[in-house]
């Protein structure tokens, strides 16, 4: 028997406070940033943890835009984003910014030996395709150091 278990389930709401603000801001940057492969460094909040986090990018490496996040408990992502994968990104990036709602839905099926997750993701109430998910299933992304 295959059991499915909710694990992360949240909703974002953006608000009128100054924090709200300044995380719209700097999604804004980063995607301007990104778009065009500019060396950038930015510090952040990581969403589920609250810690204060980097993300840069690190310019043109052998033709690809090398980005890297570090992320909770010492790991990293790092991707080597092609220009169409870079402007996908971007561009899911400005519409979380100017979003007055985004979600991210997991779903781990337990009890079977080869353990799938289903990813579903909303914009305003909407189900919508998140390129940087694209982006680690086809390995442009990589998650280490866990």
């Amino acid at each position: 028997m295959k059991k499915t278990v909710l694990i992360v389930s949240i909703l974002l709401l953006a608000s009128v406070c100054s924090y709200a603000q300044d995380q719209q801001k700097d999604m804004l940057d980063l995607a301007a940033k990104l778009e065009s492969c500019e060396v950038y460094t930015q510090k952040f909040i990581h969403p589920f943890t609250g810690e204060s986090l980097e993300r840069k990018i690190e310019g043109l490496v052998d033709g690809k835009c090398l980005y890297i996040e570090e992320m909770p408990n010492g790991g990293k992502m790092e991707c080597r984003y092609s220009v169409e994968s870079r402007k996908a990104v971007a561009q899911y990036y400005r519409n979380i910014a100017n979003a007055q709602s985004s979600g991210t839905k997991v779903e781990l099926s337990l009890g079977d030996e080869k353990q799938e997750a289903k990813y579903t993701y909303t914009i305003n109430g909407k189900e919508v395709e998140n390129p940087l998910q694209e982006c680690l299933d086809n390995g442009t992304c990589t998650i280490s150091g866990y």
